[in-house]
């Protein structure tokens, strides 16, 4: 990889723990950095163990961790979690400037607040924790709540990228002959979202491509298990594209899916940010037949993933995040240029 440069790339310093590695390779060569060297493990006790190899004193430092397993199954969300807290401990010890946690999935995101009385807000906590180890920033994709953003005191910068972007891209260079044009204003495609949170980027992605938009809503008797799901809109003899910001078990994902195939679809592709696909997602994936295709991002490692189901595709939102990490370092605006 190439060495820090004396650019704008002066004082600035990426680092990786061991989740997802090949994101942060990918991010320091579209900033023409190395990811420097620190020394991260665990110790036999199970304890994390994070040691730099390098000076920070006066730098910007990144580091590059989701919040998720990492790709061989070693380490677990709350070894990412924690894993993260102690590289910002050290960082901080190390007289850095500043730390930005760069955690494209945040852990926890879920239970940003009370479903049940007696119910941790387990959001918060997270929050917390971040800010008592010490980050100056987070840089983040697609918070399942915006209003995560809010635990986090005013000392501590968020910024929230959005994903849906990358996805818009990716459709209109799959469906480019389906979709409406001058000579062609009917379109055999329409956006559907999954549940009514979901709605206001379904409403996004649907007026940009010019496409009708349907709904599904959903009534949950417990996490990760839908009780009843209803379809607002027409999809009779259309191609429907599920926009979702998660598939976890893909429970639900292949329950909107054949949904949608009863209401008279004649396919179904599902374009979704965050692909934790946990569980016995894969093979709810394999064997629902109406479900095309599902596109996910990087945010977590999805090698095995794709090993194990010929539907799933990945793209990448590395250029994104190093883009915002220039756009920050060099004191520039965001929204204007992301």
């Amino acid at each position: 990889m190439q060495s820090n440069g004396n650019g704008w790339q002066k004082k600035l310093r990426l680092f990786s723990g061991r989740v997802h590695s090949t994101l942060a390779d990918r991010i320091a060569n579209h900033l023409g950095l190395r990811v420097s060297p620190a020394l991260v493990g665990t110790f036999s006790n199970g304890e994390t163990r994070v040691e730099l190899q390098e000076s920070v004193r006066g730098q910007h430092c990144y580091v590059i961790n989701p919040m998720c397993p990492s790709e061989d199954g070693k380490l677990n969300v709350n070894d990412a979690l924690m894993e993260t807290l102690v590289f910002v401990s050290a960082l901080k010890r190390s007289s850095c400037k500043t730390v930005s946690a760069v955690i494209p999935i945040l852990a926890y995101a879920r239970q940003d607040k009370k479903e049940k009385s007696r119910a941790a807000i387990s959001a918060r906590l997270v929050a917390d924790l971040l800010e008592a180890a010490g980050i100056d920033r987070l840089i983040t994709i697609d918070l399942h709540s915006a209003q995560i953003e809010g635990f986090f005191s005013h000392s501590v910068l968020v910024d929230n990228l959005g994903a849906a972007g990358i996805l818009l891209n990716e459709i209109r260079a799959r469906f480019a002959d389906s979709l409406p044009s001058s000579t062609n204003s009917e379109s055999p495609l329409v956006i559907v979202s999954p549940d009514a949170g979901g709605a206001k980027r379904a409403d996004y992605m649907a007026k940009r491509l010019g496409l009708h938009m349907a709904v599904i809503g959903k009534e949950r008797k417990e996490a990760n298990a839908v009780a009843n799901m209803q379809l607002v809109g027409d999809v009779a003899e259309k191609t429907c594209i599920i926009v979702d910001d998660m598939a976890d078990t893909s429970g639900t994902l292949v329950e909107a899916a054949l949904l949608l195939q009863r209401h008279g679809a004649v396919g179904v592709h599902a374009y979704v940010i965050h692909g934790v696909l946990s569980g016995k997602a894969i093979e709810r994936l394999n064997s629902c037949e109406i479900l095309l295709s599902v596109v996910v991002t990087n945010t977590i490692p999805q090698g095995q993933n794709v090993r194990r189901c010929s539907k799933l595709h990945v793209v990448d939102v590395s250029q994104m995040l190093a883009e915002a990490i220039q756009l920050i370092h060099t004191n520039q605006s965001l929204t204007s240029k992301l």
